[in-house]
């Protein structure tokens, strides 16, 4: 399928004065004498999605950020009611649900409601303002995939998100972002900066986005296909259990 193109606004130049304690802190993550330092941040990840239904896509993008990076925790945030897409077919509570039970074996991916409790529609900037009140002094990186990461300059003051988090690109295979990407003079390849510095830097992840369509397996779930590959399998007994395939 081909990749949405459109056109993206210049790249943004950032405050860093206005940034939440901008400055680098020392992390023994990244230290080669082993050394520890007590001032290191921890390295929170967000992810959000409809989630409607996760399946194994999210589930191995996410774990790969996890060997790739030294995250803490990442939370996965069932959108309530997204803005930028068509409503979700199953309910927030079966789409929080469904996410508990697809990561109950990955002791650091951890299932967040803020959004999907709160009802109304699910703001990027109103989710990191959230993070950052919650951990104001960890380094915090929104996760997104690069078609989510083009499209941002058309969201709710999508300028102000590098002054609350990062931001790590799960890219596409054969794509080069450098093209026509905002926010170039805020990207680094230096994964120090992103582990120890709180925002304000963009990180385009070796971690690729495994794309999986969630209308096909709403289809192929309603037609009584087999999904064992693509849905976590705690995931498919739920969805079975309760019949909500028959709302697909």
């Amino acid at each position: 399928m081909a990749l949405l193109r459109r056109t993206i606004a210049q790249p943004v130049s950032i405050d860093w004065t206005s940034i939440p304690n901008p400055g680098e802190k020392c992390g023994p993550r990244i230290l080669e004498n082993g050394e520890s330092c007590l001032s290191q941040p921890d390295l929170i990840g967000i992810f959000g999605g409809t989630f409607d239904p996760i399946h194994n896509g999210h589930i191995n993008s996410v774990a790969s950020l996890l060997d790739e990076f030294y995250f803490k925790t990442i939370y996965l945030l069932p959108s309530s009611t997204p803005p930028h897409r068509a409503p979700t077919f199953f309910t927030a509570e079966d789409r929080l649900k469904m996410v508990e039970l697809a990561i109950e074996n990955y002791a650091r991916l951890k299932a967040d409601d803020r959004e999907s409790r709160s009802g109304v529609v699910s703001y990027t900037i109103d989710t990191l303002i959230s993070f950052r009140s919650q951990f104001p002094d960890d380094s915090l990186a929104f996760i997104a995939g690069m078609d989510a990461f083009l499209q941002m300059p058309g969201w709710k003051r999508w300028q102000d998100y590098l002054h609350y988090a990062h931001i790590i690109v799960m890219q596409r295979p054969g794509y080069d972002p450098a093209d026509d990407a905002w926010g170039q003079d805020c990207v680094t390849v230096d994964k120090a900066q992103i582990l120890n510095s709180t925002a304000g830097r963009i990180y385009y992840a070796d971690s690729m986005l495994v794309d999986i369509s969630s209308t096909v397996i709403r289809k192929k779930l309603k037609a009584g296909q087999n999904l064992d590959s693509e849905i976590p399998g705690p995931v498919i007994n739920y969805i079975r259990t309760k019949q909500l395939y028959a709302h697909t």
